[in-house]
């Protein structure tokens, strides 16, 4: 029994370490389509791992070979270092002065690559603190503009308040998404705080967008009616045609 099953171990444990590290590289695999600026060296790192590990000649379904325990190890070090050059790399593009939206993205990407091995709690918090300043910037941006949005050259008045609208709208959305994603975030006062005060942001914007909308719409009513006069009146007294503009 012993000789039959404890074979049968072996060769399970040594498909666990296979499967390991397949989950890693293919895990990692998304280093390639990042683009940022450093992010060249450490995807070099992993193309090298790939190939290394790619290059040995051995069965590694043979649970006799040990040369594959002793690759193994060295794997494993190899993607911790790797790890660590990548929080490395995170930690120092969140000490520059990016938009909320630009960490957002950041985060995004690398929660892809490296969820469960990368620290990210201090960045979400750093999120979240900027994320507040920026609600209380569209805040005020709103109720600074609201009676005369600025809008782009050669845009319909109503067109350009309604882009303006849409375009703070924006600003305070993406990084929600994200942020309600996360669930230790939101059991937080200051997250249910910040949720409050996006709902009613929101829904200013949401009200602000419709008012001008509707009002369109009875305008182009008004203006469709107007389409059914004629082009042309005959005065009444001197029989004359005049082009009547509405």
């Amino acid at each position: 029994e012993n000789y039959i099953f404890g074979k049968l171990d072996t060769f399970c444990k040594r498909l666990q370490k296979i499967s390991d590290m397949s989950n890693v590289l293919e895990s990692l695999a998304d280093l390639q389509n990042i683009r940022i600026e450093g992010i060249e060296k450490i995807n070099i790192r992993y193309q090298t791992i790939v190939s290394n590990t790619k290059s040995k000649t051995y069965d590694v379904l043979d649970h006799r070979k040990q040369e594959f325990d002793k690759d193994y190890v060295e794997f494993k070090n190899q993607i911790e270092g790797l790890y660590q050059s990548l929080q490395a790399f995170v930690d120092s593009w969140f000490e520059k002065p990016l938009t909320t939206e630009q960490m957002v993205n950041l985060l995004l990407k690398f929660e892809r690559i490296g969820k469960n091995h990368l620290d990210f709690g201090e960045k979400y918090m750093v999120v979240l603190q900027r994320y507040s300043r920026d609600l209380e910037m569209v805040r005020k941006l709103y109720q600074k503009h609201k009676d005369s949005p600025p809008t782009p050259r050669n845009v319909p008045p109503i067109t350009g308040k309604i882009m303006w609208a849409r375009q703070l709208y924006r600003k305070i959305d993406q990084p929600m998404r994200f942020l309600k994603t996360k669930i230790e975030l939101l059991q937080g006062q200051e997250m249910k705080k910040i949720i409050r005060s996006y709902n009613n942001i929101a829904s200013v914007l949401v009200e602000f967008e419709l008012l001008y909308y509707r009002g369109w719409c009875k305008c182009a009513e008004l203006a469709k009616t107007g389409l059914h006069a004629s082009l042309l009146v005959r005065h009444p007294e001197t029989k004359v045609f005049n082009i009547q503009f509405l």
